[in-house]
């Protein structure tokens, strides 16, 4: 059977093996720049803004912005620095979210429900990962544009979670209070200055 194994791998033609290893790069850089978003950004961020949490997440949403764009640069000038890019900038805002957001929720929720608030993030990141199994299935969606729409789709979610973020989103009691030293705003929940 080993034997076996070894001759069918060596008739694989090249092109199968540069593919999986193009695919491969893909998941590593996405990957790598999770790494970059969850440690390094979120403290440079930090230190370099010593902003809030709403400035913080309209910052995380332009990484996953001009990842976005980046995917349509991929398929208009057939580059595939725009496409390993684009991986690093969606990792990047993908490793931001998955700090940012528990903090967030978990310092806006009441005691009681905190836990429930915290693990529901980590529900809906599981539900994407399903999601995007799905649409990984070789023969349902292998056309170009099928490929572009699915690539490009963040930027739907990107825009209205900015705009949301931008008019909805109110920084935290633990924001006021610590960043201004403004005690009524932590006590009422609202800012006067953005």
């Amino acid at each position: 059977v080993k034997a076996k194994n070894q001759t069918l791998q060596s008739k694989k033609p090249l092109y199968f093996k540069v593919k999986t290893l193009i695919y491969s790069l893909f998941n590593c850089i996405y990957f790598f720049g999770i790494f970059l978003g969850s440690s390094l950004f979120l403290k440079l961020l930090t230190c370099l803004f010593s902003t809030s949490r709403k400035r913080l997440f309209l910052i995380h949403y332009l990484f996953s912005l001009i990842g976005s764009l980046l995917i349509l640069f991929t398929f208009l000038f057939d580059s595939l620095v725009c496409f390993f890019l684009s991986r690093l900038f969606y990792g990047i805002h993908g490793g931001l979210s998955c700090i940012l957001v528990p903090i967030y929720l978990n310092e806006i929720s009441p005691r009681r429900i905190r836990g429930q608030t915290g693990s529901m993030h980590y529900i809906f990141i599981s539900i994407g990962l399903l999601l995007s199994q799905f649409f990984s299935i070789p023969n349902l969606f292998d056309s170009l544009e099928w490929q572009l729409i699915i690539h490009a789709l963040p930027v739907l979610p990107t825009i209205i979670g900015f705009v949301l973020t931008l008019f909805l989103l109110s920084d935290t009691p633990f924001d006021f209070l610590i960043n201004s030293n403004d005690e009524t705003s932590a006590k009422t929940g609202k800012n006067e200055y953005f």
